[in-house]
């Protein structure tokens, strides 16, 4: 493995957890009633930074994440155009993480100034998501590309030799189904989240007593 694709995989890692701890926290700023606790947008209450009150700071931090975000993304795309070994698979890919951050960017501005609406807040949330599995794809495909190299065919394909084509597609299709009913869940779950229906159904499995509530 070459430093360059080393160091590019390190980075495709380190962004991919400053994600999913950017969704985590978005989490607590719902859960938090944090979110219009800086009703401004790029700055917070007119300043860079705001007084150190317990949701501000809590808003704040998620701001802060979401900076980080931005800053290792293009650190990862400028590696990626410096690495040889990886650019010819992952510029396509880089480019749609680009395009996904700006339009996160953009959405979360939304959200703030238009106070929460609905459908704004269930877009953000998808489209972390997305960002997030364009990030995984790409540290896959720069780990693939890294190990090439060094292995040899017989190695890669594992002791038990090559997977069949058919199965291998088989597996492909039903984990992008999974994904895609995954991501269904996740919108559903910022809906039922951001319109305060969390406790329409009290019990569970049934709702209100019945399988289907009026």
């Amino acid at each position: 493995m070459s430093a360059g694709t080393s160091r590019l995989v390190t980075l495709l890692r380190v962004t991919l957890l400053l994600v999913f701890l950017l969704v985590v926290w978005g989490g607590v700023v719902r859960l938090s009633g944090s979110g219009l606790a800086i009703p401004d947008w790029p700055l917070a209450h007119g300043k860079l930074i705001p007084k150190p009150q317990h949701n501000v700071l809590i808003e704040y931090i998620h701001r802060a994440l979401a900076g980080l975000v931005g800053i290792a993304t293009v650190t990862v795309a400028i590696a990626v155009f410096r690495t040889p070994a990886a650019r010819a698979r992952l510029v396509p890919l880089t480019i749609a993480a680009l395009i996904t951050l700006g339009l996160q960017i953009f959405m979360g501005a939304r959200v703030v100034l238009e106070e929460l609406p609905v459908d704004r807040v269930v877009a953000h949330l998808v489209i972390a998501f997305v960002f997030f599995a364009i990030l995984l794809r790409m540290a896959l495909v720069a780990r693939d590309a890294a190990d090439e190299a060094g292995v040899s065919p017989a190695a890669a394909a594992g002791e038990g030799g090559a997977v069949d084509p058919g199965k291998r597609r088989g597996i492909a299709l039903w984990a992008k189904i999974a994904a895609g009913l995954v991501l269904l869940q996740v919108a559903l779950g910022g809906w039922v989240s951001s319109s305060g229906a969390a406790l329409a159904c009290p019990d569970f499995p049934t709702c209100q007593g019945m399988w289907l509530p009026p």
